[in-house]
């Protein structure tokens, strides 16, 4: 549980800035191509990942039916919720596929401020190789923006599709991921031993690579258990969104070091405050 006191300064300054807020959810993590949070960028950024090698269905550490539910904080303040799940396997174009679900929204106070709901799906090649399709329907501002994202390997390129307009072609880099694919593919990832591994980062604007530097975090709490975790923390440099905005933005998630890597924690420092998304309940499969 968390105890709070607030200045009036900081209560001030949540009222005059909540784009603040509304930046962590929209730039998604989490791992989306609006996005993070890295979240996971996260769980929220809108960024590409490039995995070293592919997967093998034995080799990833989730299943259908696994849900993680994270609570959402700015600068200690309860502002919303965001829920990962692995709603089943589905197939895109003939090819066998993951199929990722996230819902977000704010909470009733924050909702006073500004109402954000979202919602999204990714479908991610079986082997965890690169996304093939992500769809995103996103309630902010009182208006309802739709995004389809479509994936040809053949062209290398991605079409962007918004509110049912197509918006054309645009090259991306190998292999790459949409933000919530991308949160599956880095806890397929081998971070043992490892001091750095390689994003690709990428919207329907920008394409680059990036770096995400890996050492031992401190442990976190989850229920009555405490877990070593490893820290993950990515080059803010190279990623656009609202962390373009501060010279000194930086994002950091800690992940459990066991065979599930689950991302326990994740803080965001932004323009205004900073944001954490800390898990609250987390669904192991369907029975």
């Amino acid at each position: 549980m968390f105890d709070f006191v607030f200045t009036y300064w900081e209560i001030a300054v949540f009222l005059m800035f909540p784009m603040a807020f509304i930046s962590f959810f929209v730039c998604h993590i989490f791992f989306s191509s609006r996005q993070y949070v890295f979240l996971i960028a996260c769980l929220f950024l809108n960024f590409n990942i490039y995995c070293d090698h592919e997967k093998t269905p034995s080799e990833v550490p989730f299943h259908v039916g696994e849900k993680l539910e994270y609570k959402i904080f700015w600068t200690g303040i309860p502002v919303g919720t965001c829920v990962v799940e692995v709603k089943g396997v589905s197939e895109i174009n003939g090819k066998k596929c993951w199929h990722f679900v996230l819902n977000a929204k704010t909470n009733a106070f924050a909702d006073v401020f500004y109402k954000v709901r979202e919602h999204s799906e990714s479908f991610t090649a079986f082997d965890l190789s690169r996304s093939y399709l992500y769809e995103a329907e996103q309630l902010e501002k009182g208006k309802i923006k739709k995004v389809r994202l479509i994936f040809d390997w053949d062209r290398k390129q991605l079409k962007y599709i918004k509110n049912g307009k197509d918006r054309g072609w645009k090259d991306i880099l190998e292999n790459s991921f949409d933000v919530l694919g991308m949160f599956y593919a880095l806890r397929s990832q081998k971070l043992k031993d490892k001091k750095e591994i390689s994003f690709r980062v990428s919207d329907q604007k920008t394409s680059v690579e990036t770096k995400m530097k890996i050492t031992n975090g401190k442990k976190i709490k989850f229920k009555a258990k405490k877990y070593k975790t490893y820290l993950c923390i990515p080059d803010m440099k190279s990623v656009r969104g609202v962390f373009k905005k501060s010279d000194d933005a930086e994002l950091k998630m800690w992940v459990s070091q066991n065979d599930i890597k689950i991302p326990l924690k994740i803080s965001s420092k932004v323009v205004v405050g900073r944001f954490t998304a800390t898990l609250v309940a987390f669904k192991k499969k369907k029975k």
